[in-house]
């Protein structure tokens, strides 16, 4: 069975799909093959996000902030947007 290949989009990648990323990769135990990409990539993660997941045993390694033009031609099964108006963020289309 393949795993479920999910793309989570947010503005600039630097924390909530991030954090998505991982902790879907985390739980979902091979069955999910998670990446994250933002429309305008901040190039770094939020230092607090890395705490967060490092704090609850979840892996960080390779993690990185990236462009959602990096997956242009990826095969994704599911686009997942984490945009938070609370922080007027515009949430990419």
């Amino acid at each position: 069975m393949k795993p479920l290949r999910i793309l989570f989009i947010c503005t600039h990648n630097r924390c909530r799909s991030i954090l998505a990323e991982a902790v879907a990769n985390h739980y979902g135990a091979g069955l999910i093959q998670a990446q994250s990409a933002g429309s305008s990539p901040a190039g770094h993660i939020h230092p607090a996000t890395l705490r967060a997941l490092e704090r609850h045993d979840i892996a960080t390694t390779g993690l990185h902030s990236k462009s959602w033009a990096d997956f242009e031609d990826a095969e994704i099964d599911l686009v997942i947007t984490v945009c938070d108006q609370a922080a007027r963020e515009k949430c990419p289309l």
